[in-house]
């Protein structure tokens, strides 16, 4: 059963980190009903008993996570600068020139 299974999972935020946040902002969508009670009870319960949600990762694990990423949105960013020097200098003229008429 799905909700059995989240239940659970709310018990162990190393390995779901982000499923307390994910319930919590179902939570603040739904109307003050039964649903809205009965999963707001679970979620003080978690929180009460000492299962507070993971503290953001550490900026050394995030670098070394997203330093791929920023290594290769540099190799683009020096590819289409190579490209459009290519193109200016093939066509004479600057890509971002404009033409101004003089009065």
């Amino acid at each position: 059963m799905v909700g059995t299974d989240l239940r659970l999972q709310l018990l162990e935020p190393d390995r779901y980190p982000y499923l307390f946040k994910c319930l919590y902002g179902i939570l603040m969508l739904l109307p003050q009903s039964s649903a809205f009670v009965s999963l707001r009870n679970r979620i003080n319960a978690v929180n009460t008993s000492g299962y507070i949600p993971i503290a953001p990762k550490p900026y050394v694990q995030f670098l070394q996570e997203y330093n791929p990423l920023l290594e290769r949105f540099t190799e683009v960013l020096q590819a289409l600068g190579q490209s459009l020097e290519a193109a200016k200098t093939s066509s004479g003229k600057s890509c971002y020139s404009t033409s101004v008429q003089s009065r």
